[in-house]
């Protein structure tokens, strides 16, 4: 299996068992997955660390999104640096197109 079919593998994983953000979600990453919630530190964490695990080349990344706090990631696929949001389902995307969806890296 290739870093893109891994990353897909993750992605997948990951969406089908987690739900979007949730005020009154758990304090702990262990609460969180067995109430299956999720919010973008959640999300970008686990993706994280699963893709890590796998040999994937993966970062986390803080920053803001329209003027609102955010946390998404970053995988590097061919030499190249790719945005992944979990929490607003945007996989695979450049700097570029980041920028006009309004995300910002402080």
């Amino acid at each position: 299996m290739g870093e893109k079919e891994t990353s897909d593998y993750i992605l997948q994983y990951l969406s089908t068992r987690l739900k979007a953000y949730d005020r009154d979600a758990p304090d702990h990453i262990a609460l969180w997955l067995q109430a299956g919630l999720a919010d973008c530190g959640i999300y970008s964490g686990l993706y994280y660390l699963i893709g890590r695990n796998c040999g994937l080349d993966t970062q986390v990344v803080n920053g803001t999104i329209q003027g609102i706090s955010h946390a998404w990631n970053q995988i590097q696929l061919d030499g190249e640096w790719k945005h992944v949001d979990l929490a607003y389902g945007r996989f695979y995307y450049s700097n570029p197109e980041a920028e006009r969806f309004g995300y910002h890296i402080p």
